[in-house]
């Protein structure tokens, strides 16, 4: 299935299916993963590496934004598509972590309908910042 634009109806198919976290009907979901590597910096707390990356659209245009960790525990970011220029899309997505309350534009960079290319966050709350910056390897 193509992407939805915005402003256009999504070319989904119909049906309730079951609902996961954050109203996700998972039935319905366009999946993107990869390997690929990067980081995340957050103002105050230093740095992580990232490496596998998924994405998950859903005929709404919620998407869901994970990276694997050195840590073994992932970060994730949630949200809405706002829009879409040729193969980049521009997402307002939030951090998970609650107690940060971060918010910001994702850009992820897509190369035909199942490749991650590149991934970038410029999230604050008004204190503290957050970059990610995730390339294709």
């Amino acid at each position: 299935s193509e992407l939805p634009r915005p402003g256009s109806p999504p070319e989904f198919p119909r049906g309730d299916g079951d609902r996961g976290p954050g109203g996700f009907a998972w039935n319905n979901v366009i999946h993107f993963s990869g390997p690929g590597r990067g980081g995340s910096t957050l103002s105050g707390y230093g740095s992580q590496r990232l490496s596998d990356a998924t994405v998950d659209i859903d005929r709404g245009g919620r998407i869901q934004i994970s990276f694997r960790t050195d840590t073994g525990k992932p970060i994730t970011f949630s949200g809405t598509v706002i829009g879409r220029d040729g193969d980049v899309l521009k997402t307002d997505v939030a951090a998970d972590d609650r107690m940060l309350r971060l918010r910001g534009p994702m850009y992820i960079t897509l190369r035909g309908r199942e490749d991650i290319l590149r991934i970038t966050l410029d999230a604050t709350n008004g204190r503290d910042s957050l970059r990610v910056s995730w390339d294709r390897r």
